[in-house]
């Protein structure tokens, strides 16, 4: 069970006993406060040893005092200040609480707040990969509502304590739980509510309306970082994740803390990279406009010259202009929500020149001093790079954002944060440390681009079709809006006649979510080019164009872009789907009210609770890792074929040829010993060694 668990428990048992028993247990089972009281995952046998202790000197019975412990975890809460968050996942008991009559409203309303409270631990999860967190569901029949809790560990007095008090202390509402089913790991309880006689703890519930799940899971994230509880010297830990799975728990940075000092201390491998601000060392390599006509041999507007060049010519001119930025700058945890070099730089009114940000993909980057790092570790790191990717994303935020995310959720915040959470995967996957993160690289319009000067940004552009095939692939921040966007849509129809499928990344990990689930759907069920917006009429009809070109006619693009859009959503949502089956069973109804049969197939194939089970059956240390690794497989089987077969029909026959050529001249372009490479799919390889490899003592 996690640290977290022990340090709350602790207090539970100073508030309900006093110290002296306390001490008395850690003595009876020979515990090491300073170690139980690490967040780390730590043996269940240790966590029930120090409860049996606990109870034993108490003369307590145990399920009595886990419900009882369930609630105080929830007051805990509370006095940390965290139940502003609580309040704030999504439309949810605060609006409907549990009626006696449950009418069809009220529970759908109560079904949000449990998919938003698994999709928190499907979040968690990522953070604390060794952690297992529970998985709730909720049913109606009739007038009657009941709660479902599952979990390996299966601490149902727990849950019931944890579940009632939520409802009691936080919105005025007194639940009753009635056991009416068990089994090994699954309790349901029938649930009915009466009005509660005391008042909630803070008068002004009604401000925290507009806290959103993104804000809850940040406060959450702040557990692991500090709390009033802990001793002054006990610092807070957290895991490395790595993906071979083989590391151990370890403190977790802070936003006070140096990064790079915080990764060479416990990262499981050693980054290369100097993460200096100090760039001042570029300012002769940056290009400028006389350096490029030189290099071309013209003295003519770069946008007219660029007009009547070959294809060679111009991927050429992108590759002397193409740039990279480390997720190090752009991207954040979400204990760092807030910090301004992250919300300025994706604010979109900031103008700020952030072109000094990035570096030229053609020279290496300074390396960092590998100190107390083997000469192995050195190596390792050194052979393993991880891809380009490009950032498609729209700058401005949905027009209903606040409305539904919650008034102080801000964009720019979320954008740093999934950008994080796509930057940890990568790591994982091609550094084989997901601490690693900073290092992993993508292609940034505001940062990648000069913006300061008009004739180099417009030769910039014109290039972006070029940007995008010299990426290794593409991470789409994906929100309701994205389809609505001209230069978003191109971009992703750019991408998918260039490279794979599974090449494609979808970030949405606190922007999908019950109340934003009917939207996505909607904006791939009504989706058509002629409705997309574009703030320039000059680029509407390029772009337009552009897509004409590719695809022959806008009902081509129109139904590929469904079919990649609900396949590669799917693939992004299956992890969450292994708490919640609801996330996929409303897209594979959508392929079918479009008459995509044979995508619905494919979509019923996933299994994400089976993974999820086979998985805590096998018991796995990395729990996200080893489901991605099945969606992987899922998605090359069944979905792949189905893409390949969308994309032969829709992209006219001599684009496809031409970018089967083209493919060949971007490879031979990165093979340039001049030109920084990736590693050489260093995640696919382990993936199928952590598929394929048997087991050894």
């Amino acid at each position: 069970m996690h640290g977290l668990i022990h340090v709350v428990w602790k207090e539970f048992i100073v508030h309900q006993y006093g110290h002296r028993l306390w001490d008395q247990a850690l003595h009876a089972e020979a515990l090491d406060e300073s170690l139980i009281l690490q967040l780390k995952q730590h043996e269940d046998e240790m966590t029930l040893g120090m409860m049996r202790a606990c109870l034993s000197a108490a003369a307590a019975n145990l399920e009595d005092c886990l419900e009882a412990f369930g609630a105080f975890f929830v007051r805990f809460a509370v006095r940390q200040g965290w139940h502003q968050w609580l309040q704030g996942m999504g439309n949810s008991w605060q609006e409907a609480a549990f009626p006696t009559a449950c009418t069809a409203f009220a529970c759908d309303i109560c079904q949000e707040f449990i998919q938003n409270l698994n999709d928190m631990h499907h979040v968690l999860e990522r953070d604390f990969r060794s952690a297992r967190f529970p998985v709730f569901k909720s049913r109606q029949a009739g007038t009657s509502f009941y709660l479902t809790y599952s979990s390996s560990r299966f601490f149902p007095s727990l849950a019931k304590g944890i579940v009632t008090e939520i409802s009691d202390a936080l919105f005025d509402v007194h639940l009753e739980l009635t056991e009416i089913s068990r089994e090994k790991t699954e309790v349901t309880w029938k649930v009915t509510e009466r009005p509660s006689q005391r008042c909630s703890p803070d008068a002004g519930k009604a401000e925290f309306s507009s806290w959103s799940f993104f804000d809850f899971h940040k406060v959450m994230a702040s557990l692991c970082k500090t709390f009033d509880c802990c001793e002054q010297d006990c610092k807070p830990s957290a895991e490395v994740v790595t993906a071979d799975n083989c590391s151990e728990g370890t403190n977790m940075e802070s936003p006070e803390t140096d990064r790079d000092e915080m990764r060479n201390q416990y990262s499981t491998s050693v980054s290369t990279i100097s993460m200096d601000d100090s760039l001042a060392s570029q300012g002769e390599s940056l290009p400028t406009l006389e350096k490029i006509r030189a290099k071309f041999g013209t003295e003519e507007h770069l946008l007219m010259w660029l007009g009547g060049q070959s294809p060679d010519t111009r991927l050429e001119l992108a590759r002397t202009l193409h740039r990279e930025v480390r997720a190090g700058r752009v991207a954040s945890s979400w204990y760092e929500i807030g910090i301004t070099q992250y919300s300025s730089f994706w604010d979109p009114e900031r103008r700020d020149d952030f072109y000094h940000w990035s570096e030229s993909c053609q020279e290496e980057a300074p390396l960092q001093n590998h100190q107390g790092h083997s000469i192995m570790m050195y190596f390792q790191a050194i052979t393993h790079r991880a891809p380009l990717r490009f950032v498609s994303h729209a700058w401005g935020s949905p027009q209903d954002w606040h409305e539904v995310m919650g008034k102080k959720c801000k964009y720019e915040d979320v954008k740093a944060a999934e950008l994080c959470i796509a930057a940890k995967d990568i790591a994982a996957e091609y550094l084989q440390d997901a601490n690693r993160w900073e290092e992993v690289r993508f292609w940034i319009d505001k940062c990648c681009i000069r913006q300061n000067e008009p004739e180099f940004m417009a030769v910039s552009i014109q290039l972006i079709e070029e940007f995008i095939q010299l990426c290794d692939g593409m991470v789409v921040i994906l929100t309701w809006s994205y389809l609505q966007r001209l230069w978003c849509v191109y971009e992703w129809a750019c991408f998918l006649v260039f490279h794979e499928p599974h090449d494609l990344v979808i970030c949405a990990e606190s922007l999908y979510r019950a109340g934003t689930e009917e939207r996505f759907l909607e904006s791939v069920r009504h989706f058509s080019v002629r409705s997309c917006q574009c703030s320039d009429p000059a680029d509407r009809s390029v772009l337009r164009q552009k897509i004409s070109e590719y695809y022959g006619c806008c009902e081509n693009f129109e139904r590929f872009l469904r079919v990649s859009v609900i396949a590669i959503t799917v693939r992004c949502l299956a992890a969450r789907a292994a708490r919640n089956h609801l996330c996929i069973g409303k897209w594979i109804s959508l392929a079918e009210e479009l008459g995509l049969k044979e995508l619905a197939a494919g979509l019923q194939k996933a299994a994400p609770q089976a993974w999820r089970q086979q998985a805590m059956e096998e018991q796995v240390s990395d729990m996200q890792f080893y489901i991605k690794a099945q969606s992987d497989t899922w998605f090359a089987e069944h979905m792949f074929p189905i893409l390949a077969a969308e994309r032969r029909r829709a992209v006219q026959r001599h684009i496809f040829r031409t970018m089967i050529l083209r493919k060949e001249t971007v490879r031979r372009a990165l093979s340039d010993s001049n030109f920084k490479q990736p590693t050489l799919k260093a995640g696919r390889a382990l993936r199928v060694r952590h598929k394929l490899a048997p087991a050894t003592a």
